[in-house]
Protein backbone atom coordinates (compact mmCIF):
# COMPACT_ATOMS: atom_id res chain seq x y z
CA UNK A 1 0.00 0.00 0.00
CA UNK A 2 1.43 3.34 -1.01
CA UNK A 3 0.73 6.59 0.79
CA UNK A 4 0.78 10.13 -0.46
CA UNK A 5 0.62 12.56 2.45
CA UNK A 6 2.14 15.96 3.00
CA UNK A 7 4.01 17.52 5.88
CA UNK A 8 4.83 21.19 6.34
CA UNK A 9 8.37 22.53 6.50
CA UNK A 10 9.41 25.39 8.77
CA UNK A 11 9.04 27.80 5.85
CA UNK A 12 5.42 26.72 5.33
CA UNK A 13 6.16 24.88 2.10
CA UNK A 14 4.72 21.46 1.45
CA UNK A 15 7.07 18.49 1.45
CA UNK A 16 5.62 15.31 0.03
CA UNK A 17 5.98 12.18 2.11
CA UNK A 18 7.16 8.95 0.59
CA UNK A 19 5.13 7.01 -1.92
CA UNK A 20 7.57 4.09 -1.98
CA UNK A 21 6.74 0.54 -0.98
CA UNK A 22 6.36 0.65 2.80
CA UNK A 23 9.05 -0.94 4.92
CA UNK A 24 10.42 -2.80 6.56
CA UNK A 25 12.31 -4.30 3.65
CA UNK A 26 14.32 -7.45 4.02
CA UNK A 27 17.26 -8.90 2.14
CA UNK A 28 16.87 -12.48 1.01
CA UNK A 29 18.00 -14.88 -1.66
CA UNK A 30 15.82 -15.72 -4.61
CA UNK A 31 14.81 -19.35 -4.57
CA UNK A 32 16.68 -21.30 -7.23
CA UNK A 33 18.97 -18.38 -8.11
CA UNK A 34 22.54 -18.69 -6.84
CA UNK A 35 23.72 -15.30 -8.08
CA UNK A 36 20.84 -13.10 -7.02
CA UNK A 37 19.58 -11.27 -3.95
CA UNK A 38 16.16 -9.75 -3.45
CA UNK A 39 15.09 -6.75 -1.41
CA UNK A 40 11.42 -6.45 -0.67
CA UNK A 41 8.60 -6.27 1.79
CA UNK A 42 8.82 -8.58 4.77
CA UNK A 43 5.83 -10.59 3.63
CA UNK A 44 7.41 -11.23 0.22
CA UNK A 45 4.64 -9.43 -1.66
CA UNK A 46 6.68 -6.57 -3.08
CA UNK A 47 10.07 -7.03 -4.73
CA UNK A 48 11.81 -3.68 -4.60
CA UNK A 49 15.17 -4.74 -6.03
CA UNK A 50 16.54 -7.84 -7.72
CA UNK A 51 20.30 -7.63 -7.31
CA UNK A 52 22.63 -9.77 -9.40
CA UNK A 53 25.74 -10.80 -7.50
CA UNK A 54 27.68 -12.42 -10.33
CA UNK A 55 28.61 -9.31 -12.33
CA UNK A 56 30.90 -7.35 -10.01
CA UNK A 57 34.24 -8.99 -10.76
CA UNK A 58 36.28 -6.05 -9.47
CA UNK A 59 34.83 -5.95 -5.93
CA UNK A 60 33.08 -9.27 -5.64
CA UNK A 61 30.06 -10.58 -3.85
CA UNK A 62 30.91 -8.78 -0.60
CA UNK A 63 30.38 -5.28 -2.06
CA UNK A 64 27.21 -6.26 -3.88
CA UNK A 65 25.80 -7.76 -0.68
CA UNK A 66 26.74 -4.61 1.27
CA UNK A 67 24.93 -2.49 -1.32
CA UNK A 68 21.87 -4.74 -1.04
CA UNK A 69 21.86 -4.30 2.77
CA UNK A 70 21.85 -0.50 2.34
CA UNK A 71 18.94 -0.75 -0.09
CA UNK A 72 17.03 -2.97 2.37
CA UNK A 73 17.62 -0.42 5.16
CA UNK A 74 16.41 2.56 3.07
CA UNK A 75 12.85 2.87 4.50
CA UNK A 76 14.16 2.67 8.07
CA UNK A 77 16.89 5.22 7.33
CA UNK A 78 14.40 7.62 5.75
CA UNK A 79 12.07 7.28 8.73
CA UNK A 80 14.93 8.08 11.11
CA UNK A 81 15.95 11.13 9.06
CA UNK A 82 12.36 12.37 9.23
CA UNK A 83 12.33 11.89 13.02
CA UNK A 84 15.62 13.79 13.25
CA UNK A 85 14.02 16.55 11.18
CA UNK A 86 11.20 16.87 13.69
CA UNK A 87 13.76 17.12 16.51
CA UNK A 88 15.54 19.91 14.62
CA UNK A 89 12.24 21.77 14.23
CA UNK A 90 11.57 21.44 17.96
CA UNK A 91 15.04 22.70 18.78
CA UNK A 92 14.59 25.65 16.40
CA UNK A 93 11.30 26.57 18.08
CA UNK A 94 13.17 26.56 21.39
CA UNK A 95 15.69 29.05 20.01
CA UNK A 96 18.48 26.75 18.85
CA UNK A 97 20.16 27.46 15.51
CA UNK A 98 19.41 24.45 13.32
CA UNK A 99 19.00 26.00 9.87
CA UNK A 100 22.08 24.38 8.33
CA UNK A 101 21.23 20.95 9.69
CA UNK A 102 17.58 21.30 8.67
CA UNK A 103 18.59 22.35 5.16
CA UNK A 104 20.84 19.28 4.86
CA UNK A 105 18.14 16.95 6.21
CA UNK A 106 15.52 18.41 3.86
CA UNK A 107 17.90 17.90 0.93
CA UNK A 108 18.35 14.22 1.86
CA UNK A 109 14.58 13.75 2.17
CA UNK A 110 13.96 15.43 -1.19
CA UNK A 111 16.59 13.20 -2.81
CA UNK A 112 15.06 10.06 -1.31
CA UNK A 113 11.59 11.09 -2.43
CA UNK A 114 12.63 12.01 -5.97
CA UNK A 115 12.12 15.73 -5.62
CA UNK A 116 15.73 16.64 -6.36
Amino acid sequence: MKTNHHTTTMEGKKMQESTHTPGPWILSTIEGEEDSLMVGGGDGSDVVADIRTDFDYKYGHQRVTANARIIAAAPDLLAQVKEYRQLLITLAMEGEETSLELEAVDQVIRKAEGEE
